[in-house]
C-alpha cells in the first residue's frame, strides 16, 4: 500500500511498499535489521539494492527507529560511513539511511561524534553524499548545543555555498540547515557576519516553493535581532519581501494544459513573508517604506488567514503601521480594514477580538478610514454583537468597546456628510 511522509529536510514523498507498520517492527525486533545491513553490503548487487530498499522503507517508520539504535544497526552504519570510500555504492546507500534515521533524537546524539566526518561529507564532489551529509547536518542543527558546536566548527561557509547550488534539493536542505542553526541567540548577529543574507535574500525569488519557504523562514529567526533586521532592508531584502504578494505559488502544469491555468497551492509563503514584515514594523525607521512599497497588501494575508496567531500578528502590523497619521489614508486605501472588520466576529479568541476593536477604534478617528468602516458595515455588525450579549469571545470589555465605536461611526460618516451639514445649518439660519 501507498504512505506519503513530510520530513522537516526534505520535500514530501510518496513510496509504495508491502511493509505495514506491525510487520516492520516485528521484522526489526526480530533481527532482520542486522541481517539487512549484512546483505546491504554483499557482493551481489540485486541482493543488496533490495535489502537497502527494504532499510529505507524501516528507517521512514518513526515506531522502528528506536529499534536501530537498540540493536546497534545506527552504530554500524556510521562505522560503514567512516571506513569506505566516498565512491562505494554501499557508503553512499548508508549515508542515505542515516539521513533519515537522524530525526530521532537518540540516534542524532550518537551520530554527533562524527561531525568532522560528517563536515567533509558535505564539502563532498558526489551530489548524493553531500546531499545525504547536509540533511544529517541540518538534523543535528535543531539542538541548542549542537548548533552552536556546528557554528565554532565552521560549517557556516559550506551551507552558504551550497544555498547557491544549482540542485534544488539541496538549496533546500542547506537552507534548512541554516534556518536550525540561525534559532540559538549567540548565531543570529554572526550568521549575518558571515554574509548569508544576500543568499537568503536571493532564495525569496525562487521558483522552488519548498526553497522559498524555508529562506523566509531562516530570515524570520535571524530578525529578532535589531541589528539584523537593518541589514536585510540596506541589502533589499524588503523590497524583494513584499513583492512576495503578488507572488502566485502553482504547482507545474502539464504538458497539455497552459501555464495560468495551473492551480494555486497554500498560501504559506505569503504567510510567512508577512510575519517576517510584521517583525520589520516594529522599528520607526521601516514604516515609511513598508507603507510606500505596500506592504499592507502582503500583511492582508495575516488578517485573511484562519489562524488565530496571525490574526493577532496582522492587527499588531496595522496598529503600528497607524501610529503615524499620515499612514492611515493608505491603510483605508489597502483594503486591510475589510478583513479587521470581519474579524470582529470572525476572531476566535476574545483577545484577538479587543485587539481588533481597540485598533478599528483608534483608525476611526481618520475620516478615510471611518468612511470605509461604514461602507463594511461594521455599525450593523457591532450592534448585532451588542446585542447578542456577553460570550466566551467576547467579554463584557468587548461590548462597551463595541458600544464606544458604534457611537463614534454613527457620529457622522465621513467628513464631507459633516460639511455638508454644516452647510445646510447655515442656509437655514439665513432664512429664517
Amino acid at each position: 500500500h501507498t504512505h506519503t511522509h513530510t520530513h522537516t529536510h526534505t520535500h514530501t514523498h510518496t513510496h509504495t511498499h508491502t511493509c505495514s507498520g506491525p510487520n516492520a517492527i516485528d521484522l526489526a525486533k526480530n533481527g532482520a535489521l542486522s541481517v539487512l545491513l549484512n546483505y546491504l553490503k554483499d557482493d551481489d548487487a540485486d541482493l543488496s539494492k533490495a535489502s537497502y530498499d527494504l532499510l529505507l522503507v524501516l528507517a521512514k517508520k518513526e515506531d522502528v527507529l528506536p529499534l536501530f539504535l537498540s540493536t546497534g544497526v545506527a552504530q554500524e552504519i556510521l562505522t560503514i560511513i567512516q571506513s569506505h570510500d566516498d565512491a562505494m555504492a554501499v557508503k553512499t546507500m548508508v549515508l542515505n539511511i542515516l539521513a533519515h534515521l537522524t530525526i530521532n533524537e537518540d540516534i542524532m546524539l550518537v551520530t554527533y561524534p562524527h561531525l568532522k566526518m560528517l563536515l567533509e561529507l558535505v564539502k563532498s564532489p558526489l551530489p548524493d553524499s553531500r546531499y545525504n551529509a547536509a540533511i544529517v547536518l541540518a538534523n543535528m542543527a535543531r539542538n541548542d548545543t549542537h548548533s552552536l558546536a556546528l557554528m565554532e566548527a565552521g560549517c557556516v561557509p559550506t551551507f552558504i555555498e551550497l544555498m547557491g547550488a544549482e540542485d534544488a534539493r539541496i538549496q533546500h536542505v542547506a537552507t534548512g540547515a541554516i534556518r536550525n542553526l540561525s534559532i540559538p541567540v549567540q548565531n543570529k548577529r554572526k550568521m549575518v557576519e558571515l554574509g548569508a543574507l544576500p543568499y537568503l535574500i536571493k532564495l525569496l525569488s525562487s521558483q522552488n516553493a519548498h526553497v522559498m519557504f524555508a529562506g523566509i523562514g531562516a530570515v524570520k529567526s535571524l530578525m529578532s535581532l535589531r541589528e539584523n533586521r537593518d541589514s536585510f532592508v540596506a541589502e533589499g531584502g524588503l523590497t524583494k519581501l513584499i513583492a512576495l504578494k503578488d507572488a502566485i505559488i502553482i504547482t507545474a502544469p502539464s504538458d497539455d494544459e497552459e501555464k495560468d491555468e495551473a492551480k494555486p497551492k497554500d498560501r504559506r509563503v505569503q504567510y510567512e513573508a508577512a510575519r517576517v514584515l510584521a517583525i520589520l514594523t516594529e522599528d520607526d525607521d521601516k514604516q515609511d517604506k513598508i507603507v510606500q512599497d505596500d506592504g499592507l497588501g502582503l500583511v492582508n494575508f495575516l488578517l485573511e488567514s484562519t489562524f488565530d496567531i496571525l490574526h493577532s500578528e496582522g492587527t499588531r502590523a496595522v496598529h503600528n503601521l497607524s501610529l503615524t497619521p499620515a499612514h492611515r489614508t493608505a491603510v483605508a486605501a489597502s483594503g486591510v480594514l475589510d478583513p479587521l472588520v470581519t474579524l470582529v466576529t470572525r476572531a476566535e479568541t476574545a483577545k484577538v477580538k479587543s485587539a481588533v476593536l481597540a485598533l478599528l477604534t483608534s483608525l476611526a478617528a481618520d475620516e478615510h478610514c471611518k468612511k470605509a468602516m461604514v461602507d463594511a458595515g461594521l455599525g450593523d455588525i457591532l450592534e448585532a454583537l451588542v446585542s447578542k450579549g456577553e460570550t466566551e469571545t467576547t467579554p463584557n470589555e468587548a461590548i462597551e468597546a463595541s458600544r464606544q465605536l458604534v457611537a463614534l461611526l454613527r457620529s457622522n460618516n465621513s467628513g464631507a456628510t459633516q460639511s455638508e451639514s454644516a452647510e445646510s445649518s447655515d442656509k437655514g439660519k439665513e432664512k429664517a
